[in-house]
């Protein structure tokens, strides 16, 4: 009878969480390590295009942490008649894969 309780109880708590996390939006749960290191999942941050090494911005909002990209930040140069964007700090090079992505999100 124990057992049958314990399995009552995890069903019922496992449609708790599923109704929650699509009733809230939340998509990915991950934990804080000893050190307070969070892993961001691999779908997130394919999503949001973000590479190891990349800072992030990290702040509380509405008793939220909330983690964003930060903006890329370039200037203006002219070169031989061109205008070129020059990136204020050093970015990871783009693949075709990349662009053709971008391309695509474009377009939609």
């Amino acid at each position: 009878m124990l057992r049958d309780c314990a399995q009552i109880a995890n069903t019922v708590f496992a449609t708790a969480r599923a109704w929650y996390i699509s009733a809230m939006g939340v998509r990915h749960i991950v934990t804080i390590d000893r050190a307070g290191r969070v892993v961001v999942p691999k779908a997130l941050r394919d999503e949001l295009a973000v590479a190891a090494g990349q800072p992030l911005d990290a702040e509380v909002r509405d008793g939220r942490l909330e983690i964003t990209p930060r903006p890329f930040e370039a200037d203006l140069v002219e070169a031989d008649g061109l205008l070129i964007i020059t990136p204020r700090e050093a970015a990871p090079p783009m693949t075709a894969d990349d662009v053709r992505a971008v391309l695509e999100s474009v377009r939609r």
